[in-house]
């Protein structure tokens, strides 16, 4: 899902982040947060961020099904 978006900065050979996605009825994500980095400060939560910012979803549906806004977990995983 995120290939191309490996942080060139990372020393790490791999790295593991979990997200928190709010995805709009439109499939766009307006807001992206890390919830879990493995390992830290090598810039894999922001790589994973900006992937996520960039994809398309979709959308929940409500009851009427009809698209509507819905919070999902999501796990990346980064491998040189």
């Amino acid at each position: 899902m995120c290939r191309g978006h490996f942080p060139a900065s990372s020393r790490a050979d791999q790295g593991v982040v979990t997200l928190r996605v709010v995805v709009q009825p439109s499939g766009s994500a307006s807001r992206v947060s890390v919830e879990r980095e493995t390992p830290a400060d090598e810039g894999f939560g922001q790589a994973a961020r900006v992937c996520l910012r960039s994809a398309r979803f979709t959308p929940a549906l409500g009851v009427d099904g009809s698209p509507t806004t819905a919070a999902a977990r999501v796990t990346i995983r980064f491998s040189r």
